[in-house]
């Protein structure tokens, strides 16, 4: 009987005992993949915290700009404000810019790759690798970039006050950016020589195309910057000194004495001189109205072009070059409205491609001058809103008078030079920022 009760006993014991093994086997299993599953997730955060630092140094950023401009005219020039209008239209819609920009920061690296898409197609603007000092205090830079020369060409289409670059600018520096490599050097932190900079280097001088031939033009610009109490000063000095090659067999150099082009034999294979010289100063301050800006800008020196065209070349001249001495100045009066969002602007900007004739000695028989010799003088008024630094609503007003000669007479309205061409133009502009 004792037997029984024993095995009965032993039985219920190994019946209860055997799934509270179970249990504690499933268990122990259970906190082995629980061991696992943390691991396992710690080593997931650790990637993702890798992958999210890496895209830290990513920055992606840009703007559209869409417009809406009217013209004096159908078909009105405009090489300086967006590109011409159609044959039969006086206004028209246009997408101005759509801008990408990927910018990669990784210590001292930092590569940039901007684009431009707009219903013209897309467009290359930055691509460039800059290596910078850990004091900062140098840095060189390789590839396609701004320009260093003045102030106007480094200040950002979405900063500025104005639709466009001035008409100087523009001939001068078309596209702004070229291909090349510059150094960068400021003067050391919390030292006198802080306020000084200075960026300088060789570059192909063609903008954002192939290269033609095998020399290089320096391009450089010292500036001196100075802010205190919300005063703020900068001024720099800049040089361009280049050339272009000829081509040709012959080119042409302009007289001063005999108001004339004159025609130089065997020049083929030499270069015809592209130097420029430049200053720039900007200066703000605090006032009853609101911050006020003024800036300016000057350059002169010898340009090399075509004989109905001042444009700097961005390829190869297969035409006669003809040297002319040019001098051009643009001003600026910034002027924001008390503490509001609101500011206005006005600007004078005026271009002579040929500071050695005026008015109605261009285009007389046997001298070889002509459209390419014309003056301009633009006065642009403008007004804009902008909202959060993101959103900017600018409205503007080009009045444009080009110099005027009796020996320069055609049929088509926008190129006859004996009157004042109607090329005037309002742009009413929406920009976006992200």
């Amino acid at each position: 009987m004792i037997k029984k009760v024993l095995l009965i006993v032993s039985f219920i014991l190994f019946t209860v005992a055997l799934p509270a093994q179970d249990r504690n086997v499933k268990e122990e299993k259970t906190g082995l993949d629980t061991v696992s599953l943390s691991e396992k997730n710690a080593q997931e955060i650790g990637m993702l915290q890798k992958q999210l630092k890496g895209l830290q140094r990513l920055k992606i950023s840009g703007y559209v700009q869409v417009q809406w401009q009217i013209g004096q005219g159908e078909g009105q020039p405009g090489t300086f404000t967006g590109g011409n209008f159609p044959g039969y239209s006086d206004n028209r819609f246009m997408i101005r810019r759509g801008r990408l920009k990927f910018d990669y920061t990784y210590g001292i690296f930092n590569g940039v790759l901007q684009i431009d898409a707009t219903e013209k197609g897309v467009k290359l603007k930055d691509s460039y690798i800059s290596v910078t000092a850990p004091s900062s205090v140098a840095g060189i830079t390789v590839g396609v970039f701004n320009r260093p020369f003045g102030h106007e060409i480094a200040y950002s289409s979405s900063m500025r006050e104005t639709p466009e670059r001035t008409r100087m600018y523009q001939t001068l520096f078309p596209d702004e950016r070229d291909i090349g490599a510059k150094i960068s050097l400021r003067g050391k932190r919390d030292t006198w020589l802080n306020h000084f900079n200075f960026e300088g280097g060789l570059f192909v001088g063609n903008g954002i195309n192939p290269e033609v031939d095998s020399r290089k033009d320096f391009i450089g610009r010292l500036g001196y910057a100075y802010e205190r109490n919300g005063i703020s000063l900068g001024l720099g000095v800049s040089a361009y000194i280049g050339g272009v090659l000829n081509t040709q067999s012959t080119g042409y150099s302009f007289d001063s004495h005999t108001k004339a082009f004159v025609e130089r034999q065997g020049v083929e294979g030499s270069y015809s001189k592209r130097h420029y010289f430049g200053g720039d100063i900007q200066f703000s301050a605090p006032t009853i109205l609101g911050k006020t800006a003024l800036r300016g800008e000057v350059i002169g020196g010898k340009q090399p072009g075509l004989k109905n065209s001042d444009m700097s070349p961005k390829k190869e001249i297969t035409e006669p070059v003809y040297n002319r001495q040019f001098i051009g100045y643009v001003l600026y009066w910034v002027q924001n409205i008390g503490k509001s969002n609101f500011s206005t602007v006005v600007r004078l900007d005026y271009f002579d491609p040929n500071r050695k004739i005026k008015g109605d000695e261009i285009g007389v028989e046997g001298t070889g001058t002509g459209k390419g010799d014309i003056a301009y003088t633009t006065l642009g008024v403008g007004a804009a809103y902008e909202f959060k630094k993101i959103f900017k609503i600018m409205a503007y007003y080009d009045f444009v008078w080009n110099e005027k000669s009796q020996n320069l007479y055609s049929a088509d309205k926008y190129d006859n030079f004996m009157t004042n061409i109607k090329d005037n133009l309002f742009t009413l502009r929406l920009q976006l920022k992200f």
